[in-house]
């Protein structure tokens, strides 16, 4: 599977065709730590992609040793010749846009992994639970470091990650997505890795376990932790099936040495993983998967509700929002492409080449309104390429649920990102008269307040009184010589 915007294997492969994945390693530094420097004269800054994943020389390390290595680890392959097999996602292939559901675990201290990137037979006891006591203080402050990783990519693209207990099967048994359960899809392991030019490795999918240097001081930074956040993003970035990208300019977390000027993935990784896995709303293509706006904050007052790193995946991708109308209701919506031009991509030896690449360009976005029998009751096109396509008031005159699409109007080459910014008000459902005497006012106030963050005075439908409610009654104010409240605001 090609994607324009993540790095595809481009110059030197290493790997044993024995193994069913080796990975990504992370560069790591000779004693004592410093922080990271890629791009000097001379110096192998990166990873080298290997057919199942890849590897990371240190800084430091002349480029012309690290081809040597390679070229000695290429000569004990027996892998066919087959050296350019890209990683895929969870999943079929066909299924592409779709999130998944993933589980993870940390084995018990002692279970034996190999450590060596090449599976050479590095056995060790695995020391995770002990060696990240002694950085981090106790085992929830680094469990919580983990979820947070794994929630950053929830965020991005829907996939979720659930923390499960593990049986200390043998090291290579896989979990329930394609083994069976008693463990995670993902496990997180902690040894000596080997070369020593190393300090992670992960394996793509679908087998996305993690292997973590032990003697590497993860704390050194303190405060955030970026490097070893950043670690564990990237390295999850493999194991979602993500690959390197150039250059290496501290822009990208898949850039191949690991960057700490940022924490968590940037436009590009995000861009990468919709490609696999589709936005965090996914999946919404269809009338019934359809998302419903009002369960995300859209209350019929006029007020927007704003979505952002909503995206298209590919050409034939739509994306489906539901909104409702009580019959004379306006919908005003605003659907605008982001991102920006920057120069990505395949890695390279000296990672420092690539191409323009424009994401703010990759497709001209088309919303259709769509009638609660699904109906095209008008299709917005004004703009091409880079261009916002919106609609003021337009007026859904039948009751019930109506429906936003969004689409692309031809082809387009990558994932296309986007923004969706939607309100509607008005009709004939949504009132603040909470006491029924065809009022809205002092009185109907009054009760709002007293029922605050309790479902008593429920106006929107959210089981919960509370600034959306207040916004109806603000928005449906009677006038000042209505019933016997006072009126005033």
């Amino acid at each position: 599977m090609r994607r324009s915007f993540t790095s595809v294997l481009l110059l030197t492969c290493l790997g044993l065709g024995s193994l069913p994945a080796v990975l990504t390693a992370t560069a790591r530094d000779a004693a004592p730590p410093t922080p990271l420097e890629p791009g000097e004269p001379g110096v192998a800054p990166a990873c080298l992609m290997t057919p199942f994943g890849s590897a990371a020389i240190k800084p430091g390390v002349p480029l012309e040793e690290a081809m040597r290595e390679m070229e000695i680890l290429l000569e004990r392959m027996d892998d066919g010749g087959a050296r350019f097999q890209p990683g895929g996602r969870w999943g079929p292939d066909s299924q592409a846009g779709a999130p998944v559901s993933l589980t993870y675990s940390f084995p018990s201290d002692g279970l034996i992994v190999d450590g060596n990137i090449n599976g050479t037979g590095d056995f060790q006891p695995n020391v995770l639970h002990e060696r990240l006591g002694e950085l981090f203080g106790d085992e929830e402050t680094w469990k919580q470091s983990v979820r947070d990783m794994f929630d950053s990519w929830t965020a991005i693209t829907g996939n979720v990650y659930t923390e499960v207990s593990d049986d200390d099967a043998p090291w290579g048994t896989r979990g329930p997505f394609n083994g069976s359960a008693g463990r995670g899809d993902v496990r997180l392991v902690m040894v000596r890795v080997t070369p020593t030019q190393f300090f992670a490795f992960n394996f793509f999918p679908d087998h996305g376990d993690m292997v973590i240097d032990s003697e590497w001081p993860w704390g050194r930074f303190g405060g955030s932790f970026p490097e070893w956040r950043n670690m564990l993003a990237h390295e999850h970035g493999h194991g979602q099936g993500l690959f390197h990208t150039c250059p290496q300019d501290g822009t990208k977390l898949m850039e191949p040495t690991i960057n700490t000027g940022f924490i968590g993935p940037q436009l590009d990784d995000a861009l990468s993983a919709q490609f696999l896995y589709g936005d965090r709303l996914e999946p919404n293509q269809t009338p019934v998967s359809a998302v419903d706006l009002a369960a995300l904050g859209l209350s019929n007052t006029g007020f927007p509700l704003s979505l952002e790193g909503l995206s298209l995946h590919s050409s034939d991708d739509v994306d489906l929002f539901r909104v409702q109308s009580f019959g004379g209701t306006t919908l005003t919506f605003q659907v605008s492409p982001t991102g920006t031009e920057y120069i990505q991509g395949p890695q390279t030896s000296a990672c420092d080449t690539g191409a323009p690449f424009d994401t703010l360009r990759q497709a001209d976005l088309v919303v259709d309104i769509l009638r609660p029998d699904f109906g095209i009751a008008e299709t917005i096109d004004f703009g091409g390429l880079g261009q916002v396509e919106g609609r003021l008031e337009f007026m859904m005159d039948e009751p019930g649920d109506w429906f936003v699409q969004v689409r692309s109007g031809g082809f387009n080459p990558s994932v296309q990102a986007y923004f969706l910014g939607i309100s509607t008000l008005g009709g004939g459902a949504l009132s603040g008269d909470l006491t029924g005497d065809g009022c809205v006012n002092s009185v109907d106030l009054a009760v709002l307040i007293a029922q605050w963050y309790t479902p008593g005075a429920d106006i929107n439908g959210d089981s919960m009184t509370d600034s959306s409610d207040l916004a109806v009654v603000l928005a449906t104010w009677s006038p000042t010589d209505c019933g016997s409240g006072s009126g005033a605001r």
